[in-house]
């Protein structure tokens, strides 16, 4: 992981993508699992938002755990129309941990994985996202904006 007394940049991803329609409230179980267990091990942070069938995700973490995180991504038949709104590096972490937010139907299996559930229900308590659509692009264009080189 990081150390964070060098001087090494974090990677932050940021990117939108259409689920593939075929995928079964199993298959975003094991999305849930999966993404839990690589982010954890990796040290990974940032989010993952589901809304209306697109996924929305920041990562965040070392350049080399990230690139293998984004090879992953852009490999991953359970989506499509990857859209790529920011690659950069950054000299500090912009979120404190790693965090879900539209799988709150899943929340009761996902509550197999150490801390999810609590995270969904910690940002459903705080309307840290709202399940209003516009309030979350908005939120999120908030954040994209944050990564974008030009603004910084």
């Amino acid at each position: 992981m990081h150390n964070e007394a060098d001087k090494t940049p974090y990677s932050i991803f940021a990117y939108w993508s259409v689920a593939n329609p075929a995928l079964t409230d199993w298959d975003y179980t094991k999305l849930l699992r999966q993404i839990w267990q690589a982010n954890t091990s990796m040290g990974i942070n940032g989010i993952l938002a589901f809304d209306r069938g697109v996924f929305k995700q920041v990562v965040e973490g070392t350049p080399t755990h990230v690139s293998r995180i984004v090879a992953n991504i852009l490999a991953d038949p359970r989506h499509h129309d990857i859209h790529v709104t920011n690659y950069r590096l950054n000299p500090e972490r912009l979120y404190k941990s790693w965090t879900i937010h539209g799988f709150e139907r899943f929340q009761k299996d996902a509550g197999q994985i150490p801390q999810t559930a609590s995270k969904v229900a910690r940002l459903a308590e705080q309307d840290y996202f709202s399940k209003d659509s516009e309030r979350i692009n908005t939120r999120m264009k908030a954040m994209v904006g944050r990564f974008d080189p030009e603004k910084q």
